[in-house]
């Protein structure tokens, strides 16, 4: 028979049957198992270079430093249902094919936010109705006031995967612990909504990312 995992109870149960001991422990047989899991996340990021190219503009700000967006914790923000996927998330569905294999598919919604106001360099060209701005760069120590850049993923950086993974080695120790060591891997693409303003000019944006990891 399917079994399927939505939340686990602790019920206490009584019986009377006979005092077996096992002379070892195994493991339960997991085939057929289909389980949903929903978590919280913090998030970090490595510098980057991102360009940016319109009808006046083609410039690339480099080695940008980001932070994620945590939501205040409180009962509303996190427990409330029509609120709990406001915060950044993991959610996911997995199958245990055999007691080997498990599939899952999986949608992680993390933040990404630019730092506003921090030193970096810029290369490119801008030439239009922004005074401030207009020149030729290479390589130019700048200090990224808002009126250039406000760039953030805050709706959402959503990484939606498909994932696969191996069980090698499962063994129990005792009733109740138990180790494992598994290897896997995940395919999917980024479907985030950016909020940005270029040179003070409102853009918002989604993009699909190809990905693998």
């Amino acid at each position: 028979m399917k079994k399927v995992v939505l939340i686990l109870l602790l019920i206490p149960c009584f019986s009377s049957a006979q005092d077996i001991q096992p002379s070892r422990y195994t493991p339960l047989n997991q085939e057929g198992n289909l389980s949903i899991y929903f978590g919280w996340n913090r998030s970090a990021y490595s510098l980057s270079s991102i360009s940016f190219e319109g009808a006046d503009y083609n410039f690339t700000l480099n080695d940008l430093k980001a932070l994620d967006k945590q939501t205040e914790f409180s009962f509303e923000n996190y427990f409330r249902l029509d609120n709990i996927t406001i915060p950044q998330t993991n959610m996911g569905i997995t199958y245990h094919i055999n007691n080997k294999v498990v599939l899952s598919l999986n949608v992680d919604h993390m933040k990404y936010k630019v730092i506003r106001g921090q030193a970096t360099t810029i290369d490119g060209t801008i030439n239009g109705d922004y005074e401030a701005w207009n020149g030729t760069y290479e390589n130019e120590e700048i200090l990224m006031t808002n009126d250039l850049l406000k760039l953030e993923h805050t709706d959402g950086l959503n990484y939606i995967n498909i994932g696969y993974s191996r069980i090698l080695l499962e063994k129990s120790i005792h009733k109740t612990i138990g180790v494992s060591a598994n290897v896997g891997g995940s395919t999917g693409f980024m479907l985030p909504k950016t909020n940005t303003e270029i040179l003070e000019k409102i853009d918002m944006m989604s993009f699909t990312y190809l990905g693998m990891a």
